[in-house]
């Protein structure tokens, strides 16, 4: 694993440059092997999915056999959600003459399956094949845990944390903060990011991990401090502009957090979510018209793009362009957004007891009985 210091030589950086004048100018470069895998590594913890997998793809045209390369791109298509085809098919062209590389890639496409435990019991196999330095034995059992983490199995990711010797060290610190702080342990996760911030305060997600755990803790004064440190890192680290607009938001600065839910819109345009937010913080703002148009277009984004909804309760989003047509006195489409709620609300009857599924069922109740009233 490379070390994050190593982004911040001027080396790389110039080697970044390099790369993204001839991405600029579409100029055809050659790099080496190592290069490909700097840049790609580079962009992949820095979050820059795509941009990965686009070094990846133009490294593997020239060097198909590199198994560091193949590993990094399984990864990645892992964490894209990819699914078992396109990994496969990786693994069908390029033919992995390491057996411990061919270990590694073949465990993705069983995570990919969802075959979990076969998938650690394989690394499991490797593991304790593994002849090298305890340094280098941590850094191969936290990228195993990564791969896990990045898939939301955060209890094989612990598993496999455990056999790490060195606490210490900052790939572990990294990883471990980012399982507590799922898990929203935030007064534990705010120690480990703070230990990360001393030992590099060069990396964007540590700033903005501490805030995380800073906003979860109701700081939202120290909060906003430090995902604006963030955002000079790195001012397209997206968690981070929609994590700046939610804590602008609690702090009913509504203006700011709307300016912060419109960058992110404007690099995720499908991601109908944000545009709910936006509604929130017009609706607030007692701009009720910008609201309903921002509300109607979440709607339409959410149903077209539906893997948001994952993340996302679109029930909200039904109630609230409900309430504004029956406050605008357009009873019968109310109802209509209405109705779409209830139906939501029915298919996921195990989220009832959700405090949005208690808001929505008290709003769409309400609107029936004005319009009831209104006949």
């Amino acid at each position: 694993m490379i070390n994050e210091d190593y982004y911040y030589t001027r080396k790389f950086k110039e080697l970044l440059k390099k790369y993204e004048s001839c991405k600029h100018e579409q100029e055809k470069w050659v790099f080496s092997s190592d290069e490909y895998i700097s840049l790609a590594t580079y962009f992949f913890s820095s979050e820059k999915n795509e941009k990965a997998l686009t070094v990846l793809n133009e490294g593997l045209d020239l060097f198909p056999g590199s198994d560091e390369m193949l590993v990094l791109k399984a990864h990645v298509l892992l964490r894209l959600k990819k699914g078992t085809e396109e990994i496969r098919a990786m693994v069908e062209e390029h033919k992995i003459v390491d057996d411990f590389q061919y270990s590694y890639v073949s465990s993705f496409l069983m995570i990919a399956e969802k075959r979990y435990e076969e998938a650690s019991n394989t690394f499991k196999q490797v593991y304790h094949e593994m002849i090298v330095h305890q340094e280098d034995r941590d850094a191969q059992v936290i990228r195993i845990a990564s791969f896990f983490h990045d898939v939301g199995q955060d209890e094989y990711a612990r598993y496999w944390l455990e056999k790490v010797e060195n606490c210490d060290d900052e790939n572990y610190l990294d990883l471990h903060g980012e399982i507590i702080l799922r898990e929203g342990k935030y007064k534990e996760a705010e120690k480990v990011y703070k230990k990360l911030i001393d030992k590099n305060p060069h990396v964007a997600r540590y700033w903005r991990g501490l805030a995380h755990c800073q906003y979860g803790n109701g700081n939202f004064s120290e909060a906003s401090t430090n995902c604006d440190f963030a955002l000079a890192i790195d001012p397209e680290d997206d968690i981070a502009l929609f994590l700046k607009g939610n804590i602008m938001s609690m702090m009913y600065n509504f203006p700011e957090a709307l300016k912060f839910f419109k960058r992110y819109s404007e690099r995720h345009p499908e991601d109908g979510g944000s545009l709910y937010y936006q509604g929130e913080c017009l609706l607030r703002m007692e701009k009720k018209n910008e609201a309903l148009e921002a509300l109607l277009e979440s709607s339409r984004l959410l149903e077209k793009y539906p893997e948001y909804q994952a993340a996302f309760p679109i029930s909200s989003v039904y109630c609230d362009i409900a309430f504004l047509l029956e406050d605008r006195g357009q009873h019968e489409e109310a109802l209509s957004y209405v109705e779409k709620c209830d139906n939501r609300i029915n298919i996921k009857e195990m989220m009832r007891n959700q405090p949005y599924m208690k808001e929505s069922s008290a709003i769409a109740q309400r609107i029936k009985n004005n319009i009831i009233d209104n006949q």
